[in-house]
């Protein structure tokens, strides 16, 4: 009975009393809404379907190709049109200077666009299903069973995405007594927020939603205002924009508005919303051990795991990307010209660091070293062979070092920072700098310059060891990956490219957030327990530094004053307090941590972790955590 009673949740009833009810469903009304459906039909209605799903096979393919369609139109539109587009309340601060644009990231559409087909397959399957029914106009209904014919036959299938799309977003939907929630993309929100025990998603997990949507709205209009400039406005795109502009506006009555009125109100509760703690400290005396989310983590572990990932980090360098060949590129007093910004220039290329003049110092001591060369290539004929297979293991091989330099970037290098911004991060114009004797990496991402168009430069100092070594690499190994890529991939000059501009390359691609993170629990688990991935890792640093970070403290007299620690992780200090990290002792609201500077901010974390601090001018062979005293 048990069994049967867990396989099927329904929602029969709301609450009687309204203070059982969170703010968020009181405002929004959603509870009532599914009251009488099951949760799993219910659930099944906004899932996305397989590419092989026999009513529309390939949606997610054809949605993907609608938006992609969209995003070349903004090549051929005016700047200013675009910034009408990308500013969804005129009246309040006038035209947003930044104008609607690509993402950084290519792959970051296919993420943004996830919702859209949620909400398409949603509607596909209403208009056939007897269990949930979605009121809808004849000619919306004609327009889905026209997107329906064009998924099975694979054509013009951008052409009924984008009817179908501008009769959702582009209409009034009035409420009526027998149909509180006409507008078919809140309904979706309303399913795609339900969860399998028949509770709703927390308002802080749907804020990126709508922000999704709201992205999407405003390309297809896009895409409208092109159609009707050429049909209605003799090309007079900026006519069109006028007589689309209540659809991507804010205060007006259209779907786009709503969306945004919802997603104010579910900012405003997240923000207001302390989070429970995930921390419970067991030594509440030397602040050495805790319990994040009930998994044991002491300090000495995490110690333990750096030491480890130098060791492996050294094994890698000096026996798979050296290739046991004994070679070095001896430095001193480095000279870097943060404030040079021609094209390509790192303190790697400035002439004034004679010491990285000759960029084949690698490949001259490996033709040296006769054994090590012909791993790699032969002479034959007075021509010089390449051994291809011999240069793809060491591409993989220098992909898995490039990997554990990338992990103790994230961790060892102070607060940590955005794994998006990172991975994709390039060692020219002053991204990788030396900051007096530190090699510092300006990371740029902040959380509000989607919405300020402006980057924050943060800077965080690596550890001694992975600074040596990554010098090291970019002086010596990285020419000779430009030329394995280059003989590899012969026919795609970008990896070649990405070779000689990246930080971090993974064989013939950059690293993801993903594989940040998966790297991290690998090297992790067998030291606490369990993986620590960059969101895990974010709570439990913070953490310890409240804790242990007050080195040359500055208490603050009012805790909402931001803290380079917080600034250095790319929040402030609010979110900080309010989100990571926290144990029942930072809901007391007591004062905590300054540090004066960033570089110290990063300096002292790896004093904590028992690894020899940057900036000493150490080689890392007496830089390793044995040496630490």
């Amino acid at each position: 009975m048990r069994k049967e009673m867990s396989e099927v949740t329904r929602v029969d009833q709301a609450p009687q009393e309204n203070r059982m009810v969170s703010p968020w469903l009181l405002t929004t009304g959603w509870h009532k809404h599914v009251i009488g459906h099951e949760v799993a039909a219910l659930r099944k209605l906004v899932e996305i379907p397989q590419e092989t799903h026999t009513v529309m096979p390939g949606i997610a393919t054809a949605v993907e190709q609608y938006f992609e369609s969209t995003l070349i139109l903004l090549d051929t539109t005016d700047e200013l049109i675009l910034q009408r587009l990308n500013t969804p309340d005129p009246s309040k601060g006038g035209i947003n200077n930044t104008p609607l644009h690509r993402h950084q990231e290519a792959e970051t559409l296919k993420s943004y666009i996830r919702s859209t087909i949620g909400l398409l397959a949603m509607l596909l399957r209403t208009i056939r299903g007897d269990e949930y029914k979605i009121p809808m106009p004849q000619h919306l209904i004609a327009a889905l069973q026209g997107l329906e014919l064009a998924l099975v036959e694979k054509e013009m299938t951008t052409e009924k995405v984008h009817a179908v799309l501008t009769m959702v977003w582009m209409a009034k939907w009035v409420k009526t007594e027998d149909n509180t929630t006409p507008c078919p993309t809140e309904r979706f929100m309303a399913l795609h927020t339900l969860e399998a025990d028949g509770r709703h998603r927390e308002p802080v997990h749907i804020t990126p939603t709508f922000a999704r949507l709201e992205y999407c709205i405003r390309l297809a209009c896009l895409k409208q205002l092109k159609i009707i400039s050429a049909e209605l406005y003799d090309g007079d795109d900026e006519a069109a924009c006028n007589a689309l502009q209540p659809w991507f506006t804010e205060k007006t009555n259209s779907p786009f508005s709503r969306i945004r009125s919802l997603q104010h109100r579910a900012s405003a509760i997240a923000y207001s919303t302390m989070s429970l703690p995930r921390v419970w400290w067991t030594d509440r005396r030397r602040w050495m051990e805790m319990l994040y989310r009930g998994e044991k983590v002491h300090i000495n572990d995490l110690r333990d795991m750096f030491a480890s990932t130098e060791k492996k980090l050294v094994d890698l360098w000096e026996n798979k990307v050296l290739a046991g060949v004994t070679v070095r590129a001896s430095y001193e007093d480095l000279v870097d010209d943060t404030s040079n910004h021609d094209v390509g220039y790192s303190f790697l290329s400035d002439h004034r660091n004679t010491c990285f003049a000759d960029r084949d110092l690698f490949l001259k001591a490996l033709i040296d070293d006769g054994e090590a060369f012909e791993r790699f290539a032969v002479v034959r004929q007075g021509r010089l062979v390449w051994n291809k297979g011999a240069l793809l293991k060491w591409l993989r091989d220098y992909a898995e070092f490039q990997k554990l330099v990338l992990a103790r970037c994230e961790m060892l290098s102070g607060a940590p920072g955005r794994g998006t911004e990172l991975t994709a991060m390039t060692y020219r114009n002053t991204k990788a700098i030396m900051l007096g004797e530190n090699l510092t990496m300006l990371r740029t991402y902040h959380k509000s310059g989607a919405l300020s168009g402006v980057d924050k430069l943060i800077p965080h100092s690596i550890d001694g060891v992975t600074a040596d070594i990554m010098i090291q690499d970019l002086a010596l190994t990285r020419p000779f990956g430009e030329i394995a890529a280059h003989i590899c991939y012969p026919d795609k000059p970008e990896i070649k490219e990405m070779y000689r501009n990246n930080i971090y390359v993974n064989d013939a691609r950059l690293f993801n957030t993903d594989q940040l993170s998966a790297a991290m629990a690998r090297e992790s688990v067998s030291f606490i327990g369990f993986g620590l991935g960059v969101n895990s890792w974010r709570h439990i640093s913070t953490a310890f530094k409240r804790k242990l970070g007050r080195f040359a403290e500055e208490l603050l007299e009012e805790d909402d004053q931001d803290t380079v620690e917080a600034l250095q992780a790319g929040h402030n200090r609010s979110t900080e307090n309010r989100v990571y990290g926290l144990s029942p002792d930072a809901l007391a609201g007591g004062a905590e941590d300054l540090l004066p500077q960033f570089i110290q901010a990063s300096t002292n974390w790896q004093l904590l972790m028992r690894a020899v601090p940057g900036g000493l001018k150490l080689a890392y062979t007496d830089a390793r955590a044995h040496c630490f005293k």
